[in-house]
């Protein structure tokens, strides 16, 4: 017998239910089924592994944006890039790049200049072809190169054309610009945007230092320039005297028998006439530099006896000037690039020989209105820095026994 669980009533043991309350009497344990090991660690490692891919692709496709003054290392496929901006070629030679540049401008004219990007690796400095493979290894990394000012509503700033490569003219950089300009006394800051195809991006900073250039006229009845001597010294004193200015020089009407050199900075050089004497040299101008200005050579002549009359290293501007009796009367070497205009050249070797297999910092294709006669060679084209085509249309060649003799890159227009 079993009491009741309710009412404690007697019941028989195989009883289910109470007879007196109702109340079920069953002892049956429900019993489940053991619970399936669940098999966490895998099912964790998997998760891990997954969470671990996706934080690696997110990383590696995180764009980076890496800023510099004028220069800023750029790391891609495992290389190193030296990133520079400058205004010329220099990084090619110094590794540095170029944050500003001063530039000189007389009221009432304007210029260009040619803001420049390069990529270089280790072992490029100095090697040309090397520094040419880093900048197309470079550009084929990048999407899209901008350049903008700071200040986009100036007038007196206007950049003509975005940057863009051009092998033939900047072969060893990136891309070039050209920034167009108009006198003012103002900084203007450039700012180079590299958009690079996996979404890094690169900028860069330069600033373009704009001062109106005053004019300095200086005269023969003013100063000692008698003699080359003289001559020589006021020539040398020019960077010291008038480190900014715009210089003009007027020579007396006499015969410069020693060489004279301009060397400290560029100016302008104006003859004279006096009495049927004009100024004349009898021995060579060299002209070393193109500082603060590009020489300029107005209305001398230059009677030789053998030798080189115009002796160039940089550019240089012959206008109206007579060249008689030289073995060459005007040698553009390496670095110049003469720029000739309304001048005479009778019973030369060479009239005009142009050998400069460099480089050059200024430029013309066109000669004009010059006078070529009587020589053995009007004009030896050697070497010429770049390639294109330079004009000879609106020259006389009369009586020379070679006109032109082209061994250079460039084609002739005649």
């Amino acid at each position: 017998m079993k009491p009741c669980k309710k009412c404690g009533h007697p019941l028989p043991d195989e009883a289910f239910f109470c007879l007196y309350c109702e109340t079920d009497q069953d002892t049956r344990t429900n019993m489940n089924p053991p619970a399936k090991k669940p098999y966490l660690f895998p099912l964790i490692l998997a998760a891990a592994a997954v969470l671990l891919f996706a934080i690696f692709m997110m990383v590696r496709h995180l764009p980076d944006t890496i800023e510099g003054d004028s220069s800023a290392t750029y790391r891609a496929g495992g290389t190193d890039y030296k990133v520079l901006v400058s205004f010329s070629s220099s990084p090619i030679e110094t590794g540095a790049g170029q944050s500003s540049i001063e530039l000189l401008i007389p009221v009432g004219t304007d210029s260009f200049i040619y803001p420049q990007l390069y990529a270089m690796r280790d072992g490029d400095q100095g090697d040309n072809e090397k520094a040419a493979a880093s900048a197309e290894a470079f550009f084929n990394k990048v999407k899209r190169i901008d350049l903008r000012t700071g200040e986009p509503n100036n007038e007196k700033m206007i950049i003509v054309s975005a940057p863009e490569r051009d092998i033939q003219t900047f072969p060893v950089a990136v891309a070039a610009a050209s920034v167009h300009y108009y006198p003012s006394n103002n900084t203007v800051p450039l700012t180079w945007t590299i958009q690079m195809k996996n979404g890094d991006k690169i900028i860069l900073h330069q600033d373009l230092e704009l001062e109106i250039q005053e004019t300095v006229q200086i005269s023969y009845q003013d100063h000692e320039m008698e003699t080359a001597e003289q001559l020589n010294e006021l020539l040398d004193s020019l960077a010291d005297l008038y480190p900014k200015d715009l210089l003009e020089i007027t020579l007396p009407a006499v015969t410069y028998s020693e060489p004279v050199t301009i060397k400290s900075r560029g100016c302008t050089l104006y003859g004279s006439e006096e009495d049927g004497h004009h100024t004349t040299f009898t021995d060579t101008l060299e002209v070393f530099t193109r500082t603060i200005q590009i020489t300029d050579v107005n209305g001398i002549y230059f009677s030789g006896n053998g030798g080189t009359g115009l002796l160039a290293h940089e550019g240089v501007f012959v206008n109206g000037c007579h060249f008689t009796g030289w073995d060459t009367a005007v040698y553009g070497q390496d670095g110049s690039w003469p720029m000739i205009f309304n001048s005479v050249f009778s019973k030369n070797t060479i009239g005009f020989l142009f050998d400069n297999n460099t480089h050059a910092t200024c430029s013309s294709d066109s000669y004009t209105g010059n006078v070529f006669e009587d020589n053995e060679t009007a004009v030896l084209l050697e070497n010429i820095p770049r390639s294109g085509e330079l004009y000879f249309t609106d020259n006389e060649f009369k009586n020379n026994v070679t006109d032109v003799t082209n061994n250079s890159t460039y084609s002739i227009a005649k």
